[in-house]
């Protein structure tokens, strides 16, 4: 059911897109060839950009994190918190439950207040870029 939205909504594109076609036969094929050459010029770039995301969000899990800034302190500490935070994706919402998970886990709350931080601030600049 979650899928509907969706869906409809190629659905809805397809036809119009296929309707403008019929009525503008060599204009819809340019746009169509315009639009494949732009996918195949951005396709690897997707691919590596989701290789990296992927492969540190394997590295650099939840459960990793605790043992990971437990075993540094100091400013070493922080500066590795601010580091997984701008690295890591987690969706905002699930943010702060993780914070009370590590101080529940004994993390220093400088630490996670760190982490967090940039956590949040880093995704939130990629999607509300500053002009």
């Amino acid at each position: 059911m979650q899928l509907l939205g969706p869906l409809v909504f190629n659905i809805v594109v397809f036809s119009l897109f296929l309707a403008y076609s019929l009525r503008k036969k060599g204009t819809a094929k340019e746009i169509f060839l315009s639009a494949f050459d732009f996918f195949k010029r951005v396709f690897p770039i997707l691919m590596i950009i989701f290789f990296i995301v992927i492969l540190f969000n394997s590295l650099f899990s939840l459960e990793k994190f605790p043992v990971l800034v437990a075993q540094t302190s100091g400013v070493k500490g922080y500066l590795g918190s601010a580091l997984l935070g701008s690295l890591i994706h987690i969706p905002h919402f699930i943010v702060f439950p993780i914070g009370g998970e590590l101080l529940a886990g004994g993390v220093n709350p400088g630490v996670i207040a760190v982490f967090l931080t940039t956590l949040v601030t880093v995704h939130t600049l990629r999607v509300c870029p500053l002009k």
